[in-house]
């Protein structure tokens, strides 16, 4: 979490359930429903409203505005990985 912010790990935890959901579809092992479709669509809604709209973190530390970026970025390749291991 130390990349990322705490918000941004709390938007990620859904999103196992979505990558479940896929692969397992497109390993043929579970068919895709309206309603499993709906479900997944709100789930991918909450975690961009967490995303979006959650106020900057304001930690008060100094440093390049662009290596703060790049941290963020790499935290957030780090929860794709863990939330697509989990799903596994």
């Amino acid at each position: 979490v130390a990349l990322a912010d705490p918000v941004s790990a709390t938007a990620w935890q859904p999103s196992q359930v979505v990558f479940t959901m896929l692969l397992c579809s497109c390993l043929g092992m579970e068919t895709v429903t309206p309603r499993k479709a709906i479900g997944a669509l709100l789930t991918i809604a909450g975690a961009l409203c967490l995303g979006l709209l959650a106020a900057p973190p304001s930690d008060g530390t100094e440093g390049s505005g662009a290596l703060r970026r790049r941290a963020g970025q790499i935290g957030q390749l780090f929860f794709l990985a863990n939330c697509l291991a989990s799903s596994a």
